[in-house]
């Protein structure tokens, strides 16, 4: 399942999502809009976005994508410190 393509992870139903959500991806950030939290994962060459409710953490919505300009307002909570050479 690690090797998982974004196509292949849009097929899963959302229990199986989850599954690939809490084994194997990589969490990068997130950030919140009132009391809708959203964070950032990382799986082989795409990103997946958890959409939930803040204070019950009640997931509401996966979003993957492989596209930068999704990536927007991320970009400032980033934390690139532990990257060689930065």
């Amino acid at each position: 399942m690690k090797d998982i393509t974004l196509y292949e992870f849009n097929s899963l139903n959302e229990f199986e999502k989850g599954t690939v959500l809490w084994e194997y991806v990589v969490h990068l950030t997130q950030r919140f809009d009132g009391d809708i939290g959203y964070s950032l994962y990382q799986l082989n060459n795409f990103y997946l976005e958890v959409m939930y409710i803040g204070g019950i953490n009640a997931i509401t919505k996966f979003t993957s994508f492989s596209t930068n300009t999704k990536l927007e307002p991320y970009l400032l909570d980033i934390d690139i410190s532990n990257i060689a050479g930065v």
